[in-house]
């Protein structure tokens, strides 16, 4: 890599550490607020909307994000977050009787954006990615937004205690801004342009969701890594972060208890991160797929103990575990698709994990206020089955296939090629 390509790197990978930052603010102060002012139910109905529009938005969100030069549409989105921050101030300082209503419509629209954001940042790593070593890069820029995440929920928790809603929403907008401006600096038209060239040289049939759809035919372990991440999201972020949140509170009654249990939470992201740059391990497929299954480990003590120490160490655990899978997911996503339509074919994956979460989050709104040890309980044998079943149906299509037997099997090259010849060869005629 040559010191300008090393340069765009290192500010990119800032500038997204410190967006990771503000957002985890913003998501967990709006929950806070809500847990502690109102009550479980609007919390869970804020989570639901945000998911559930994410959900319906994120196929535009896709075309979006391969159709638009990545850093002019980051800072575009930037700001849209930053309105929606100080609307979220606005409606939390107001205590009046409309406030879950105003907070739920303000989730509605930060869910549209969000939808917009997620493959837009994909879009963004894959054009700073070197060829050659994903999993080390993306290791690396994990670890320094993870590390950028760290202090969030505990800061965010002091400021919850003791300050006032609509200066600590404003003071994020205001740096969210500012934060995004350098991007200006960063040129990554042309590679996003000669990417939509080469989507185009083919047919018309290479475009958008036709590509997509055409291309996944051939990546089976797509499908099944998009459904197993659904209820794999679903079952964690129900559970741990607001029945998680819930349970914590009830027993400590500290909104800066819970704050530094998800900091430690992020201290073992952070681990997670360097045990992948470190230790290479292969296989990113399966990795993706069966790490997850160990989150139900810490899930367990979460609803089983009262002992804050266990708390603090299965969330260090979880976080090793869930910044695992992340490197690996991504890694197989990078690798396993095509970067010119790589915001299209991930919006499938953001659906399914939407549509996860909005389950989830239902299932906390019509829990309501009843056990939340068995809540936590059942998300974990969720994840737990769905882990396996999904394991074993990428086994069986392996032993259906005599051809599919070889060592790298669990990399996504060696199916991507098949579906991208299958594609483009095609296409090309």
């Amino acid at each position: 890599m040559n010191a300008a390509a090393r340069i765009r790197t290192t500010l990119i990978i800032a500038v997204l550490s410190l967006n990771a930052f503000l957002l985890t603010s913003c998501r967990f102060g709006v929950s806070l607020y809500l847990l502690i002012h109102v009550d479980l139910s609007h919390a869970a109905l804020n989570a639901v909307s945000v998911a559930l529009m994410t959900c319906i938005a994120a196929p535009l969100g896709g075309i979006i994000a391969d159709k638009y030069p990545p850093t002019r549409l980051f800072i575009a989105l930037t700001f849209c977050f930053a309105l929606l921050c100080t609307g979220y101030g606005f409606a939390l300082v107001a205590q009046h009787n409309l406030i879950a209503i105003t907070v739920t419509l303000l989730g509605i629209i930060f869910g549209f954006f969000t939808a917009f954001s997620s493959p837009n940042q994909k879009v963004l790593m894959a054009y700073s990615v070197p060829t050659g070593e994903k999993t080390k890069f993306l290791a690396s820029m994990r670890m320094w937004i993870n590390l950028s995440r760290l202090a969030a929920p505990a800061i965010t928790g002091i400021f919850v205690d003791i300050c006032n809603p609509l200066i600590f929403f404003t003071s994020i907008a205001i740096v969210m801004i500012l934060a995004a401006l350098p991007l200006l600096l960063v040129n990554l038209n042309q590679q996003a342009q000669n990417s939509a060239n080469n989507t185009k040289t083919g047919s018309n049939k290479t475009a958008g969701f036709a590509a997509s759809l055409h291309y996944m035919k051939s990546t089976p372990w797509l499908i099944v890594l998009g459904v197993v991440s659904a209820l794999q999201s679903g079952s964690w972020l129900a559970a741990f972060r607001l029945m998680g949140a819930h349970h914590c509170l009830t027993l400590f009654h500290s909104a800066s208890t819970w704050g530094s249990i998800v900091s430690i939470f992020n201290i073992g992201m952070i681990v997670g991160s360097l045990l992948c740059k470190y230790i290479v391990l292969h296989y990113e497929i399966l990795y993706s797929i069966l790490l997850p299954g160990f989150l139900s480990i810490p899930l367990l003590i979460f609803a089983l103990n009262n002992w804050i120490a266990l708390f603090l160490c299965s969330a260090f655990i979880a976080g090793i575990i869930f910044d695992a899978t992340i490197v690996y997911g991504q890694t197989a996503l990078l690798d396993g698709i095509p970067t010119h339509i790589l915001g299209a074919t991930t919006t499938f994956t953001s659906i399914m994990e939407q549509c996860g979460i909005i389950v989830g989050y239902a299932s906390v709104l019509a829990w309501g206020n009843l056990n939340s040890s068995l809540f936590i309980m059942i998300a974990s044998g969720v994840i737990l089955v769905s882990t396996g079943i999904a394991l074993w149906i990428i086994q069986a299509r392996k032993q259906t296939y005599p051809s599919m037997l070889t060592k790298d099997y669990w990399t996504p090259s060696t199916w991507v090629k098949e579906a991208y010849n299958k594609l483009f060869s095609a296409t090309a005629q």
